[in-house]
C-alpha cells in the first residue's frame, strides 16, 4: 500500500503582543523561574510557561519566539555555569541559540518541554571540545616574547 505524503502546514510568522500578553500577564509574578527555582513547584510552573509560550511560537508568533528564547537563555547560561554536563558548552553562544531555536522547532510531545531541552543540550554538547583557553603572560610560540607584549606595542 502506497502511503500519501502529508504536507507539513506551516505557519505564518505574525506580530501578536495580545496572544503574548495574555500568558505573560498570568504568569508575571512566576518568571523568576527562570533565573532561579526555589522548589518542585516552581520547576512545574517554568515547565507551564514555557509549554505555553513554545507552543505560542510554534504557530508563528514572533514575539513569543522572541520571549521564550530570552527565556530560555538565563536558563541555560545558568546550567552552562553550574552543571557539569554542560562545561562543554562555553564559550559557544550563538551555537546555543541555534539549539535553543531548533528544539523550540522540534518539540511534539506533551512531556516536559525545559526536559526535552536539558537532554538535547547535554546529548549535544558531548561532542563538544571545550574552548582552548589561553593567558596573557604565557610565552609565545618562540618562547621569547609574552603573548601580552605582542598585543601591547609601543
Amino acid at each position: 500500500m502506497k502511503r500519501k505524503n502529508k504536507e507539513k502546514k506551516k505557519a505564518m510568522n505574525y506580530e501578536n503582543k495580545d496572544e503574548l500578553d495574555v500568558i505573560i500577564n498570568k504568569y508575571q509574578e512566576k518568571l523568576y523561574t527562570f533565573i532561579s527555582r526555589e522548589n518542585k513547584e516552581d520547576k512545574l510552573i517554568c515547565d507551564w510557561i514555557s509549554i505555553k509560550l513554545v507552543r505560542l511560537s510554534q504557530n508563528g508568533n514572533m514575539l513569543a519566539r522572541g520571549q521564550i528564547t530570552t527565556l530560555l537563555r538565563y536558563l541555560v547560561d545558568y546550567w552552562v555555569e553550574f552543571d557539569r554536563s554542560f562545561f562543554n558548552w562555553k564559550g559557544y553562544n550563538d551555537l546555543i541559540d541555534n539549539h535553543i531555536s531548533a528544539c523550540i522547532r522540534r518539540f511534539r510531545y506533551a512531556g516536559s518541554f525545559i526536559g526535552y531541552l536539558y537532554r538535547t543540550l547535554e546529548y549535544s554538547g558531548r561532542g563538544l571540545t571545550p574552548l582552548e583557553k589561553f593567558s596573557l603572560d604565557d610565552y609565545w610560540l618562540d618562547d621569547k616574547k609574552r603573548i601580552i607584549n605582542i598585543f601591547l606595542r609601543k
